[in-house]
């Protein structure tokens, strides 16, 4: 891990943090989510619920809307599947990637 995000987990834990609410738009954040997984209990916010909201349009004003939310017991929390079943995703999808691109070589360009 980076020394920053080591610096952040450090001073959310001197802030009493425990619970973060997640709002993730793709696969980008799957790493800083694994992460934060092992050491904060995670909620994973539905990202077409947040869409759908008018006026949060920026991840400041999520963020500080997700925590007020959370701070009201309000955040119904995703399914996260277990860990075999995330890296059988996970393997699965590397391989339907490579299954294309073998694909996309083996046609002819017209």
């Amino acid at each position: 891990m980076t020394v920053g995000l080591l610096a952040l987990s450090d001073w959310l834990e001197s802030l009493g943090v425990t619970v973060m609410p997640w709002n993730q738009r793709g696969c980008i954040g799957d790493r800083f989510l694994t992460y934060w997984r092992k050491v904060r209990t995670v909620i994973l916010v539905n990202a077409q619920h947040m869409k759908a909201i008018p006026g949060r349009k920026t991840d400041s004003k999520d963020s500080e809307w997700l925590a007020d939310l959370l701070r009201h017991g309000l955040l119904k929390a995703s399914f996260i599947p277990p860990a075999p079943i995330r890296e059988l995703r996970d393997l699965t999808r590397y391989r339907k990637t490579l299954v294309a691109r073998t694909c996309a070589r083996g046609q002819p360009i017209t």
